[in-house]
């Protein structure tokens, strides 16, 4: 019983000290190790014109080196490719590829996501103030964009996950609008593959 007692001390201890080393530097470099992860997501679009109501869809994604594939299936089945060049859309059939070259908005917020999980946050310090918080085994990250174009649309994006110090995980992304409407990505099931399937990597090569 006292050699039980010495060793959970001891593990709370080990535990409590990885814990208190939690900062945003060792959560992005935690969170940077896993190059290719799938899972779950929750979508639930919040629209303030139309009494703050809640619009919701689930389906599968990967975040990769290669880009973002995310893969909606229900209510309505759609798909969102990204990768270093341009974004593509699929739905009721039609494909709809937009390049990122041109559109400043949406090429700076991509370059921002691949530095939060590329742990460069030197780019993602060029774009938005950041906050940081830990308590609890949980922490927050509070991103407000410092560009006129982006802080013309995004009041700001908070990012939730857990870590023990030694490992990290991300849990949700809440993206609020300038125009009241916002965004939550509840994100589960993760896995973390050391790479790509065949099929998996041509989901990021456009024609």
């Amino acid at each position: 019983m006292k050699k039980f007692s010495i060793a959970f001390i001891l593990a709370c201890f080990i535990f409590s000290a990885n814990a208190q080393n939690v900062t945003m530097e060792s959560v992005c470099e935690q969170l940077s190790q896993h190059t290719h992860t799938t899972g779950n997501f929750e979508q639930i679009k919040v629209i303030k014109k139309m009494k703050n109501r809640k619009i919701k869809s689930y389906g599968t994604f990967i975040f990769s080196t290669e880009g973002i594939y995310w893969n909606t299936k229900k209510p309505v089945a759609s798909t969102m490719i990204i990768n270093s060049s341009a974004m593509t859309q699929i739905s009721n059939g039609k494909e709809t590829v937009t390049s990122i070259e041109g559109n400043d908005t949406f090429k700076n917020f991509k370059n921002s996501v691949d530095a939060f999980f590329a742990n460069d946050l030197s780019n993602l310090k060029k774009n938005f103030k950041i906050d940081f918080k830990f308590a609890g085994g949980k922490w927050t990250m509070t991103l407000v964009p410092t560009g006129k174009k982006m802080s013309s649309k995004i009041k700001d994006i908070v990012m939730t996950g857990t870590s023990d110090g030694t490992t990290s995980e991300i849990s949700s992304v809440v993206i609020s609008e300038v125009s009241g409407d916002s965004l939550t990505y509840n994100l589960s099931n993760l896995k973390y593959l050391k790479e790509l399937s065949p099929d998996e990597k041509k989901l990021f090569i456009f024609k």
